[in-house]
């Protein structure tokens, strides 16, 4: 449980206050890590989303009904394919699955995308807003043979914005909190 805590609501003193406190709860702004592909540049995955008063009930009644493991594909295609999830420069929580950009048409990714297709990573989830900064960023996967009582795991599997970028796990436990407050419950793993 992190000492930490933020309502932007009640920040006194301008941004530079509120850069502050967004340091303190998730890290510092930065460049990804490694490089940027050419396509993470050009294209944004097509299940992109920003956590929000609308998004966050819906996310969580999703969560919910593959917790429930009542239809199988569901449950196989959390397991595959993660929610892929950062936060940006200003402390909003992006999201999205993992996928893939090809000739034609977007597909979810595996760990290795079909010959013709490049995997759109972290920094693809930031293609429209100018700036490649990220606070941390990481999978959300559904494992419940890790945690049965909390089956989604949020991780900070990212190798630009999570991992070998002095991330700490209070930064990882600020992220759970910021969901747990929109009613999504989590188990953390960091790396």
């Amino acid at each position: 449980m992190s000492d930490i805590s933020l309502d932007i609501g009640q920040i006194v003193g301008g941004p530079e206050i509120a850069q502050l406190d967004l340091d303190a709860l998730y890290g510092e702004a930065k460049e990804p890590t490694r490089p940027v592909s050419e396509h993470e540049c050009k294209h944004t995955q097509v299940s992109l989303q920003r956590l929000d008063s609308t998004s966050a009930p819906a996310l969580a009644e999703h969560m919910g009904t593959v917790s429930e493991q009542k239809l199988a594909f569901q449950t196989f295609l959390h397991e595959v394919a993660p929610f892929i999830w950062l936060i940006d420069s200003c402390g909003e929580f992006w999201f999205a699955l993992e996928e893939a950009v090809g000739p034609t048409r977007a597909i979810l990714s595996t760990k290795l995308p079909p010959e013709g297709y490049v995997k759109l990573g972290h920094p693809a989830i930031l293609t429209n807003q100018g700036t490649l900064e990220a606070r941390i960023g990481g999978e959300l996967g559904f494992d419940p043979a890790f945690n049965a009582d909390y089956p989604w795991v949020l991780t900070n599997a990212s190798g630009r914005y999570g991992i070998g970028m002095g991330r700490t796990s209070v930064h990882l436990e600020n992220v759970k909190e910021l969901l747990s407050g929109f009613g999504i419950n989590v188990c953390t793993i960091m790396y």
